[in-house]
């Protein structure tokens, strides 16, 4: 598990305390939302940079930090083409 701290009086913190509580959720199932759609977000923009021949799967997998294999799952996970021929 990785925890992390947000200060409650950070922008961001008021945000994620905001929408917690219009949403009925914690602050820290909001947050762990946050940032699996910034982290979906992120695969998304590559993948399109990737689909324009930019760089290698290789490559794309290094810039995410995982191997190659668990990229390629993730991609499949996501519903995104692993290759970009």
């Amino acid at each position: 598990m990785i925890q992390v701290s947000i200060d409650k009086n950070d922008p961001l913190g008021q945000f994620i305390l905001h929408r917690a509580q219009h949403v009925g959720k914690t602050p820290e199932q909001v947050a762990a939302e946050l940032t699996r759609e910034t982290f979906e977000n992120t695969i998304r923009n590559l993948h399109q940079r990737f689909l324009a021949g930019e760089f290698t799967q290789g490559v794309f997998a290094d810039k995410l930090g995982i191997q190659r294999l668990d990229f390629i799952h993730l991609l499949d996970d996501l519903g995104l083409r692993a290759t970009n021929i």
